[in-house]
């Protein structure tokens, strides 16, 4: 007799030096019980565990090498808060990768622009929200406050249209300037060996005769690739987590800052780059967006506005709607119970 196949709960995870992706995984580990086998989101087809499933959320930004897509047959997966960048589009709506998604649909689409890439091509999805938006249901609403106005990754001009205001918006907070970019990440060598996937035990070969991974591989080595450990990346980004919650204000042009202060109740100022940015359509009415000029000319007052609302400005209804429909749709999915355990 062949031994038992059993299943695990699988998290998704990303090498990058951005700490929104940690956030994403944070989200999904709300609902997972036992013991998380992480899944590298860049490796998905290199998966060959035979002995076990792998039960994995496919949230988030998919992705740098979408050569390593569709996923392999071990993990079992849950489609929600899913996003398809524009660099990878063509692969994950090749016919090889729609035949695919159309084993596991409805698709639940992070934004309207995926939810209407993946319609047009005859499946069949829904716009879900991010994951990140029920981040409360483990980590609370603030209840601690601390007297800072937290900026992480706002535009230049906004940036220095608060330092310029800084003895005015005293009265109303500390400024704290942060970053969502991961800056200790490692040694090229190190960086080269966290990019490796896991082919049954061995690694796969960095350099190959494609010209177009070897080009995608050196790019995610030089620009965006972080060897920082999971437990350290995680840890990372629940202590961020806290630092939103007990922020007075957040500033922000991050949409995984922005969208973990909706959830854990932390006044927002959302400075948006590109009003055309297809990752924030859908959220125009939680995120209330404002234009790098427009927030750069009246920053004092927003300040003072969005302080007196204490964020309830939102669509609150909306909020709600997609947190419940979030946390049942996962919860059940890892069998677990919706209720709070």
């Amino acid at each position: 007799m062949g031994s038992e196949i059993r299943t695990r709960n699988g998290i998704l995870y990303a090498n990058t030096n951005n700490l929104g992706d940690d956030i994403q995984a944070l989200a999904a580990l709300q609902f997972a019980d036992g013991e998380p086998f992480f899944v590298n989101r860049e490796c998905l087809a290199q998966y060959k565990t035979e002995q076990s499933k792998i039960k994995l959320v496919m949230n988030g930004w998919f992705m740098h090498r979408s050569f390593m897509w569709p996923p392999s047959e071990v993990i079992d997966p849950l489609f929600v808060s899913f996003h398809i960048t524009s660099t990878a589009q063509k692969s994950l709506l090749s016919k090889k990768s729609l035949q695919y998604l159309e084993r596991y649909q409805p698709i639940g689409a992070r934004d309207m622009h995926t939810r209407d890439l993946l319609t047009s091509a005859g499946i069949d999805s829904y716009f879900s929200g991010c994951l990140t938006l029920t981040l409360g249901y483990k980590y609370g609403k603030r209840s601690v406050e601390r007297n800072n106005i937290l900026v992480i990754d706002v535009p230049n001009r906004m940036k220095i249209a608060l330092q310029k205001h800084s003895s005015d918006i005293q009265r109303y907070g500390d400024l704290v300037f942060t970053t969502q970019v991961m800056k200790e990440c490692g040694s090229l060598l190190d960086k080269y060996k966290a990019l490796q996937c896991e082919q049954r035990g061995s690694p796969r070969k960095f350099l190959s005769f494609d010209p177009y991974r070897t080009l995608v591989n050196f790019n995610c080595l030089l620009n965006t690739c972080c060897a920082q450990r999971v437990e350290e990346r995680l840890a990372h980004a629940e202590r961020r987590l806290l630092e939103i919650k007990q922020a007075k204000l957040v500033v922000t042009s991050r949409l995984h800052v922005a969208l973990p202060a909706i959830a854990l109740g932390t006044p927002l100022i959302f400075v948006i780059k590109d009003p055309h940015d297809p990752r924030f359509s859908g959220y125009e009415d939680l995120l209330l967006p404002y234009s790098v000029p427009s927030a750069s000319q009246n920053v004092v007052d927003l300040i003072s506005t969005h302080l007196a609302s204490q964020g309830q400005q939102i669509n609150i209804s909306k909020l709600q709607s997609i947190q419940q429909r979030l946390i049942s749709t996962v919860s059940n999915f890892f069998n677990r119970s919706p209720e709070k355990k």
